[in-house]
């Protein structure tokens, strides 16, 4: 059985990922904007107050790819607290963050144990994994770090109950920045 999501949006500060998004989903909004300026309010007025159910998010990876420079202090490490802004704001019952695999060790996995904890700090008990894409259908051996965390048990997104002026989606996902 496969899973049937509906998608509620999408964001990314890049005018190529907003045309390749509207060229493939024409009926859902776009908002481009850079994730540290992005609002909890301007993504209720773009999915008319629908609150996703899961926020799917994959932070810029240049800070941490074997093929980058591999920086420490490359600013766009940082845009994942924006991320977690969002996800604090929006309450969903689950939250999946992708990159690629090195972020789980690179910097002796100070940068997970970061995401971890801000996750925690925020409610949601989150585990990461390494998995390679070849086994779930995929035509090539591409491994990628996942961080997945359902909600806390007592929040009333697990419940289902309406958080922050949104109303609960009977489905939703917001990639890309969020």
């Amino acid at each position: 059985a496969q899973a049937v999501c509906q998608l509620l949006g999408a964001s990314d500060a890049d005018p190529v990922a907003e045309r390749t998004h509207q060229r493939n989903w024409v009926d859902v909004p776009f908002i481009r904007e850079d994730i540290r300026k992005l609002s909890v309010d301007q993504i209720a007025e773009a999915t008319r107050g629908r609150r996703p159910d899961v926020v799917i998010g994959g932070p810029p990876c240049q800070g941490f790819s074997t093929l980058g420079d591999r920086l420490s202090a490359d600013p766009r490490n940082g845009l994942v607290d924006g991320f977690i802004r969002i996800v604090h704001g929006l309450r969903p019952q689950a939250v999946i963050i992708e990159n690629v695999r090195a972020v789980v060790t690179e910097y002796q996995g100070r940068y997970r144990d970061y995401v971890l904890s801000e996750l925690a700090r925020i409610g949601y008990e989150t585990q990461i994994e390494v998995l390679d894409a070849a086994e779930y259908g995929v035509p090539q051996h591409r491994r990628r770090a996942f961080a997945r965390s359902p909600a806390p048990c007592g929040d009333p997104a697990r419940r289902g109950g309406d958080v922050g002026g949104f109303r609960r989606a009977e489905q939703g996902l917001l990639p890309g920045g969020l």
